[in-house]
C-alpha cells in the first residue's frame, strides 16, 4: 500500500460514515490529515471515529 503525506492537510469529507467516504476518511487519518467528517448518520461517525485526535465530526441536520 502506498503511503501519502497528508500531515498538517486539512481536509473536508462528506459521506463519511459508510462506503468510500469510510474508507477515504481512516485513510486521511492514517496518513496525518487533520479532517472535517460529515453525514447524515451522526451516530456512524461517532462510532466510527471517536478515538481519533484528527477528526472533527460535523453531522448534517
Amino acid at each position: 500500500m502506498m503511503k501519502y503525506n497528508f500531515t498538517d492537510k486539512r481536509i473536508w469529507l462528506t459521506g463519511a460514515s459508510s462506503g468510500i467516504g469510510l474508507a477515504l476518511a481512516h485513510l486521511l487519518l492514517n496518513n496525518n490529515a487533520k479532517v472535517a467528517l460529515s453525514a447524515r448518520n451522526e451516530q456512524r461517525l461517532n462510532e466510527h471515529f471517536k478515538h481519533h485526535t484528527n477528526a472533527l465530526i460535523l453531522p448534517v441536520i
